[in-house]
C-alpha cells in the first residue's frame, strides 16, 4: 500500500492538512473570544447603547480578529514551495503584443 500523503489541493493550490486545520481553528477560536468578549467590553464603554449597535460592535470586532488571527497562522505557517520565475527558453523569438 502507497504512503498517504497529508496535502489537499484546495482552489488549484496544495496545502499541508494539518497546518491547514490548526490554522481554521485558530482563526475560529479568536473570532469567537473577539465576538463574545466585545457584547461587556461594548456595553460598559456605552452604557445605555442599543442592542442592535451592540450586536454590530460584536459582528465588527469579530471580523478584525479574524483577519489578524489569519495574518497569525500566515505568520506560523510559512509556505514548503519555493516558486522560481525564469525567462522562457524560446531563444530569437520575438513576441509582439497587440494593444
Amino acid at each position: 500500500m502507497g504512503k498517504k500523503s497529508k496535502f489537499v489541493e484546495i482552489w488549484y493550490d496544495v496545502a499541508d492538512i494539518g497546518h491547514l486545520v490548526k490554522a481554521i481553528l485558530i482563526c475560529i477560536i479568536v473570532a469567537f473570544a473577539a465576538f463574545f468578549i466585545a457584547k461587556p467590553l461594548v456595553e460598559s464603554m456605552y452604557p445605555g447603547m442599543a442592542p442592535e449597535k451592540v450586536r454590530v460592535w460584536q459582528l465588527v470586532s469579530s471580523l478584525f480578529a479574524a483577519a489578524a488571527a489569519s495574518g497569525i497562522a500566515a505568520a506560523l505557517f510559512k509556505p514548503k514551495r519555493v516558486l522560481l520565475e525564469e525567462a522562457p527558453a524560446e531563444v530569437g523569438v520575438i513576441r509582439e503584443e497587440e494593444i
